[in-house]
C-alpha cells in the first residue's frame, strides 16, 4: 500500500510467514530497487514476532527515528525493529500514526542558521579582529565588504599572527578565502556534507551574493546529539563522496611494494608493538603509494621515544643506528645499505617568523599538522593490530584527487618560508596546482620579505632540490612569477638571454644523460651556474656566503664560472680549433663546467668542440708511458712530461696511431743524447 503523507509517497507492505526468513532485509532492498521506491516500510510476521525493515532515500523520511518508536534502531536511511505483544494489523496502524507524526519537510539552512552575524571589514588589523573574537567569544569572524563575504578569519590564525608580531597587518593577509557557502534552502544533508565530510567548521549562508546567516559545527552537532539517528551517514547520495579517512591499504601495500619492503614494514610494526610504541609510515611514501608512484624513501614516526625504538629496530634487523638527540630522530641502516629515517611524533613551533623550529613531543595528529602540505600529512599504521590503516585528519586524499597543493594552516609560509620553494617544486614535479588560498598566502609571505632570516643552508637545500629536478625550468619560471629570483640576487632577471642560456643548459644536461657515462654529474651545479651566469663573480661569492654553501662547492662554482667565461670567449673568437687545442682548453673543467660551457656557447662549432672533448678526446692516452721512456734510455726528469704531452698532441691531431708511430716520433723529435745512449747500454 502506498500512503501519501506531506506529499511524499510512502510504501508500506506486510507479510505473514510461518517460519523465520533469514534474508528478509535483502528481499526488501531488492524490492525497493526493482520498484524504484524512495521509501519503504516492510512488516513481516514470522513465528511469534513481527519484524520491521525500513529504508529511505530521501531526507524528509527519517526511518531511524520511526524505528526507535518500536524500540528498534538504525539511522536516517536504514533501520529495523523487532515488535512483540502486537498483531500485524496493530503494528501497521501504529506505523501509520508515526508516519503522520514524524514525516515532514526536512529542516532547511534558514531554520538552523544564526543571524544577525558578527562581522568585520577588510581594513581591520589582526589585533583588532582578535579583540572582536575574544570580546564575543567566537572562533570565526566573517570579513565583509558591501554586504559580500570576502573571507573567514579564525582565532587560531589570529593567535599565530600575533605570536609572530604580525598583529599590525590587515586581516586580509591571513583570512581564509577558500570555503564553500550554502543557500538558505540547503538541506541538512548539504550541511552535514560540508561540516562532517569536508571538515568546514563554519558555513556562511548566502543568497544573491549577500550573507544571511551562519551555521557552525556546534550547531550541527547539537542537532545530531538531540536526534542521533542522523549520525551514521548522510541522508543524500553524494555524486563525489569524500575519500574514506580510515581506508585499509593492506592490499595496495601488497600489490605496490616488493616482498622485502612489505616484510620490513611488518617488522617495524612488530618491534613497535613489542616495545609498547605505535609506528606509522608517513609523508611522501604514503602520498606516492596512493598515487601509484614508486617511492622507497621510508620515513617512520613513532608515538613514544623514536631513538629508543630505532635502537630496538636496529638490533632486530642486524643494522646500525645514528641518532640526533636534539630533534629526537634517528637513522637505521640495514645490512644491505637501505636507510630508514625515524622520528618521534613531535610538535614544532616557531619563536618568530622564519625561525628554526622548537620541538616538543606530541601525537601523530599534531605531528601531521606541523607538516608542510596536506598531501604530505597522511600516515599508515604499522602495528599488527591496525597494519595498513590510513590516517587522514585533514581531508588530504581529496587534495590528491583534485591535484592541489594546499598548506595546512594560513601562517605555514610565515613560519617556514622554505616551504615556498618546496611548494613550487612539488607543484611542477607532480603536475599539481597551488590552491587559491595557498597561492595567496605564498604571495603574502614573499611580500613580507622573510628571506633575510638566518636560514641560508635550508634555503639552499630547497634550491638544490629544485635545480636537481629532471627539468627545473618550469619551477624557475614559477619562481619568476612569484618574484623570487631577487631573493637569490637583487640583480637577477629572467631576460631573453638568460632564458636562452637556461634552455641550452637543459639541452646540454639531457644530452649528457643520454651518453650513460659512468662519471657522476650533478645537474644542479650546471643549472645554478647558468642561473648566475649574468652576474659578476663577486656576486656569486656573496650568494655562496648568504646561503652557507660549503667551501668545497663554493670553490667549484667560482672556479667553473671564471674558467667557463674565459673558455667561451676563446671558442667564440676562434672558429676552428684543432683537437689538441680543444683538449688543452677544456682539460681542467669538471663535467658540470663542460656542460655550462656548452650552454653558454652561441656558435655551433663551440658546442661541437665540447661534445668532441666529452665523447672522445678526454679519453685518449698515449701508448708509451713514463716506464717506456725509461726503458728506451731517456733519463727521468721534467722532460718526461714534455715528451708525453707532445706525443698526446700528435695523437689527438691524428698524426700518430700505433706504438711504433710514437717510437719513430721520439727518435725523430727527441733523439737520445750520447750519455743517454751510453747509459742505456
Amino acid at each position: 500500500t502506498t500512503y501519501t503523507i506531506q506529499s511524499i509517497p510512502i510504501t508500506v507492505t506486510r507479510i505473514a510467514c510461518r517460519q523465520y526468513v533469514d534474508e528478509f532485509s535483502l528481499i526488501v532492498r531488492q524490492f525497493m530497487s526493482m520498484e524504484n521506491l524512495n521509501v519503504i516500510f516492510a512488516l513481516a510476521s514470522m513465528g511469534e514476532r513481527i519484524y520491521l525493515i525500513a529504508r529511505s532515500r530521501i531526507p524528509e523520511v527519517n526511518v531511524g527515528r520511526i524505528a526507535m518508536e518500536f524500540n528498534g534502531g538504525g539511522h536516517a536511511s536504514a533501520a529495523a525493529a523487532t515488535i512483540s505483544d502486537m498483531t500485524l494489523i496493530e503494528a501497521e496502524e501504529k506505523l501509520i500514526r508515526l508516519l503522520h507524526k514524524h514525516v515532514r519537510p526536512e529542516s532547511k539552512a534558514w531554520e538552523l542558521m544564526s543571524a544577525p552575524i558578527i562581522s568585520a571589514g577588510p581594513e581591520l588589523t589582526t589585533l583588532e579582529a582578535n579583540d572582536i573574537l575574544i570580546r564575543y567569544g567566537i572562533t570565526m569572524l566573517p570579513i565583509m565588504k558591501d554586504g559580500k563575504i570576502l573571507g573567514l578569519f579564525s582565532r587560531r590564525d589570529a593567535s599565530k599572527a600575533i605570536y609572530h608580531n604580525l598583529g599590525h597587518l590587515p586581516v586580509t593577509e591571513f583570512m581564509t578565502t577558500e570555503f564553500a557557502t550554502l543557500p538558505p534552502s540547503a538541506t541538512l544533508g548539504d550541511i552535514q556534507e560540508l561540516i562532517i565530510e569536508h571538515r568546514q567548521r563554519f558555513i556562511p549562508i548566502v543568497e544573491n551574493g549577500c550573507l544571511q546567516g551562519i551555521i557552525t559545527r556546534t550547531d550541527l552537532f547539537n542537532l545530531l546529539v538531540n536526534d542521533p539517528t542522523y549520525l551514521p551517514s548522510l541522508n543524500i547520495t553524494q555524486s563525489q563522496p569524500s575519500a574514506e579517512r580510515n581506508r585499509n591499504l593492506t592490499n595496495m601495500l601488497s600489490q605496490s611494494l616488493n616482498r622485502e619492503m612489505l616484510i620490513l614494514l611488518q617488522t617495524i610494526g612488530e618491534v613497535a608493538r613489542q616495545n609498547h610504541f605505535t609506528a606509522y609510515a608517513v609523508g611522501g611514501f604514503v602520498r606516492d603509494l596512493l598515487l601509484h608512484i614508486e617511492n622507497y624513501d621510508l620515513d617512520i614516526v613513532i608515538e613514544g621515544d623514536g631513538i629508543t625504538f630505532a635502537k630496538k629496530l636496529a638490533k632486530a634487523v642486524g643494522g646500525s643506528v645514528r641518532t640526533h638527540v636534539k630533534f629526537n630522530t634517528a637513522m637505521v641502516k640495514l645490512p644491505n645499505g637501505f636507510k630508514i629515517d625515524i622520528a618521534t611524533a613531535r610538535l614544532e613551533y616557531y619563536e618568530y617568523p622564519a625561525a628554526m623550529p622548537t620541538v616538543e613531543l606530541s601525537s601523530i595528529k599534531l605531528d601531521l599538522f606541523r607538516r608542510d602540505f596536506t598531501i604530505n600529512a597522511m600516515a599508515i599504521h604499522l602495528n599488527p593490530e591496525k597494519f595498513g590503516i590510513l590516517v587522514d585528519f585533514f581531508n588530504c586524499q581529496n587534495d590528491l584527487k583534485d591535484r592541489q597543493i594546499r598548506i595546512i594552516h594560513n601562517l605555514s609560509f610565515v613560519e617556514d618560508p622554505t616551504r615556498i620553494f618546496r611548494a613550487i617544486r612539488l607543484e611542477q614535479r607532480m603536475g599539481f596546482t597551488l590552491g587559491k588560498l595557498t597561492e595567496k598566502q605564498l604571495k603574502n609571505a614573499v611580500k613580507m620579505n622573510l628571506f633575510d632570516q638566518k636560514l641560508g643552508r635550508r634555503y639552499f637545500h630547497e634550491i638544490q632540490l629544485i635545480l636537481s629536478e629532471p627539468n627545473p625550468l618550469p619551477a624557475i619560471k614559477r619562481m619568476v612569477q612569484f618574484d623570487l629570483l631577487r631573493f637569490l640576487h637583487h640583480s637577477l632577471i629572467l631576460d631573453p638571454r638568460l632564458s636562452e642560456i637556461l634552455e641550452e643548459t637543459q639541452r646540454a644536461v639531457s644530452w649528457h644523460k643520454l651518453l650513460y657515462l659512468s662519471e657522476n654529474c650533478q645537474p644542479w651545479i650546471v643549472y645554478l651556474l647558468a642561473l648566475m651566469s649574468r652576474i659578476q663573480t663577486r656576486a656569486m661569492l656573496a650568494f655562496c656566503r648568504k646561503f652557507e654553501v660549503s667551501e668545497r662547492y663554493t670553490q667549484i662554482l667560482i672556479r667553473e664560472k671564471i674558467e667557463a667565461k674565459r673558455i667561451v670567449r676563446i671558442l667564440e673568437r676562434r672558429a676552428h680549433l684543432c683537437p689538441s687545442e680543444i683538449y688543452w682548453l677544456l682539460k681542467g673543467l669538471t663535467h658540470e663546467g663542460l656542460l655550462f660551457v656548452m650552454a653558454l656557447c652561441r656558435n655551433k662549432l663551440g658546442k661541437q668542440a665540447v661534445s668532441l672533448y666529452v665523447t672522445q678526446l678526454r679519453h685518449m692516452r698515449t701508448h708509451l708511458r713514463g716506464e717506456d721512456l725509461k726503458k728506451l734510455g731517456y733519463r727521468p726528469g721534467p722532460q718526461y712530461q714534455t715528451i708525453l704531452n707532445h706525443l698526446l698532441e700528435k695523437k689527438l691531431d691524428g698524426e700518430l696511431h700505433t706504438r711504433e708511430d710514437e717510437r719513430r716520433f721520439l727518435k725523430s723529435e727527441y733523439p737520445l743524447t750520447t750519455r743517454e745512449k751510453k747509459d742505456s747500454k
